[in-house]
């Protein structure tokens, strides 16, 4: 039996140095990537910042407690509501014909162009797509024609 080592004991040789570096990508990577959802919960933490001056981190009496519970319980509110909020714009996104179109016309757009985020893609849709600029033409106009009608009666 060779015992090349005591103990098991695992020498810094025996780690390459392009092991190091692809570890030390996996954490900048995994340290990088944000899951949508916490941001999310850092939104509503940001925009709740004066209610977080009242979270003790070490509560010592019973009202603390309560207290972060009630904060905890509040975000957690917000949270869902904002997830709600997603949801149903992801809902209209899916359900609009006209909604689909600029989706399609978005990812066609990234197909096109390999470099070119997905918020980048649609403003340029959204610039080139003459829909947006007549349906706020016509709905001035309908309005208008709402309030001439109610000036003559």
């Amino acid at each position: 039996m060779n015992n090349e080592y005591e103990n098991d004991d695992v020498i810094d040789d025996d780690i390459s140095d392009e092991e190091d570096e692809q570890d030390e990508d996996d954490v900048e990577d995994e340290e990088e990537e944000e899951s949508p959802l916490e941001t999310i919960v850092k939104e509503i933490l940001e925009e709740h910042r004066d209610c977080l001056k009242n979270y003790v981190s070490d509560p010592s009496n019973p009202e603390e407690v309560s207290e972060n519970d009630k904060i905890k319980k509040f975000i957690q509110l917000k949270v869902r509501a904002k997830i709600m909020e997603s949801f149903e714009c992801k809902q209209q996104w899916e359900s609009d014909k006209q909604l689909k179109k600029l989706f399609q016309a978005t990812k066609k757009a990234m197909k096109k162009d390999a470099a070119l985020e997905e918020v980048d893609a649609l403003r340029h849709v959204l610039k080139r797509n003459s829909d947006i600029a007549d349906l706020i033409e016509q709905l001035i106009e309908e309005e208008m024609d709402e309030e001439e009608e109610t000036i003559e009666d």
